[in-house]
């Protein structure tokens, strides 16, 4: 008798169930803890991808002194407005919203979006913060500023740090203003992206799950499972973890600890004859980041402060030697 074969199983059990996201923008279960009173998170369009040229100054790195070139995503981040104020109260059962004051200084576009109130709200500045215990802001974007062709602006929820002090008052310094991307974030910094992926419709298992493909001689289709249930006789019930056909991407997806290659106003060190591919012209302040982002052209991407920091990451700027304007990519 030969060695016994042993296969590992093919796709990944880490995400399962497979399960298609709700909305196109995705939605944030935990933040990270920030001293700072800032927004945790912001949020942006994804413009594609390109490549950058850099000095390597780390010591102890393996190319140390030497140029690097490393792909990056561009990502156009225009302004953030706030929606609202969100108080939460905490008991035996949990957090919840306790009240929500909505900003009526709004952008006439919101209306697409919500039904917006006629009616006044209470202020802000008369809140009493000591039955509170958590304050966060619902924010939403401006995409009739950037080329996507977007109408109605997202609107999600961004948790902020510093002290309930602190977070009080950077709500009623900033309840009518726009929020900035450099306001949040800084050259050099590492973040987490969390975006929804490409959706690729209905795929067959060798795709979705990777399986090996049968020999040409076998039945009932080579790109198909040799065997769906547990026996060929008597067993009538199929496992959750069988490869089978079925719906493939649109997953919302997280990506941890990718730095910020760069933070500009500049359009002109990124701009190229005709714009980007599938996306446009960049008109707005834009991020570059470390290697790739899921999902499309034109998705939102909410970047955050990263909720778990590798200690061997160097969260010192970069500075840039070359940046590819190539329209082909």
């Amino acid at each position: 008798m030969g060695a016994k074969q042993n296969i590992p199983r093919s796709g990944s059990m880490q995400f399962w169930p497979r399960c298609r996201a709700k909305k196109a923008v995705p939605r944030i279960h935990s933040y990270a803890k920030v001293k700072e009173p800032r927004l945790i998170g912001f949020a942006g369009f994804k413009v594609g991808m390109t490549h950058v040229m850099f000095s390597e100054t780390k010591k102890t790195a393996r190319f140390a002194g030497e140029t690097v070139s490393v792909p990056t995503t561009i990502i156009e981040c225009p302004p953030l407005r706030i929606y609202s104020v969100r108080f939460y109260t905490k008991d035996s059962y949990g957090t919840k919203v306790a009240k929500d004051i909505l900003n009526l200084k709004f952008d006439k576009e919101l209306s697409r979006t919500v039904i917006l109130p006629k009616e006044k709200h209470d202020s802000v500045d008369k809140e009493d913060i000591s039955k509170y215990s958590d304050i966060r802001v619902l924010v939403y974007t401006q995409p009739g500023v950037t080329c996507v062709g977007q109408k109605k602006p997202q609107i999600f929820e961004v948790a902020l740090g510093g002290s309930m002090d602190e977070k009080f008052k950077f709500v009623k310094d900033n309840f009518d203003k726009e929020i900035k991307l450099s306001d949040v974030f800084k050259e050099g910094e590492y973040v987490d992206v969390t975006s929804v992926t490409t959706g690729k419709g209905v795929a067959g298992p060798m795709k979705r799950f990777g399986i090996g493909r049968k020999s040409h001689k076998s039945e009932k289709g080579t790109r198909r499972p040799g065997c769906i249930c547990a026996s060929w006789k008597g067993h009538a019930h199929i496992m959750y973890r069988t490869a089978q056909a079925g719906k493939m991407g649109y997953h919302t997806r997280l990506v941890r600890n990718l730095k910020i290659m760069k933070i500009s106003d500049n359009i002109s060190e990124i701009a190229n004859a005709g714009g980007h591919n599938h996306y446009g012209v960049v008109r707005n302040t834009y991020l570059l980041l470390k290697g790739s982002v899921p999902g499309p052209q034109k998705r939102l991407i909410r970047i955050n402060t990263p909720i778990r920091p590798s200690r061997l990451h160097n969260p010192q700027p970069v500075k840039l030697e070359y940046v590819s304007v190539d329209s082909k990519q």
